[in-house]
């Protein structure tokens, strides 16, 4: 397991290991590095697709509030993008399982 390995407890998920010891990965540079990887395997996705896999089972498991901390969105408005693409089936039971108490007089 990468995060026990690495003990990452908080913070950045990939650090570098060079100069900049501790400090962050950037952007531009896991996006070279990981888009090379994929080209080299023939391996047809990109980064983000990383991002968009980690956030969409977050929010399959979370609550929509604690998501957003650990996907560093700012906005709700942009976690809706990935809960728009959930499958609501799953979802319908706990739905009306809010109303089974309910009773009608």
């Amino acid at each position: 397991n990468y995060i026990k390995i690495c003990n990452i407890g908080s913070g950045a998920l990939f650090k570098s290991l060079g100069n900049r010891k501790s400090k962050r990965l950037s952007e531009r540079t896991l996006k070279r590095d990981f888009e090379g990887l994929f080209r080299e395997l023939k391996i047809n996705k990109t980064i983000h697709g990383f991002r968009h896999y980690y956030i969409t089972n977050l929010l399959q498991n979370f609550e929509v509030s604690i998501v957003r901390k650990f996907s560093r969105h700012k906005s709700l408005d942009m976690l809706i993008v990935y809960d728009d693409e959930l499958d609501l089936s799953e979802k319908k039971e706990k739905v009306f399982d809010c109303f089974s108490g309910l009773s009608v007089t």
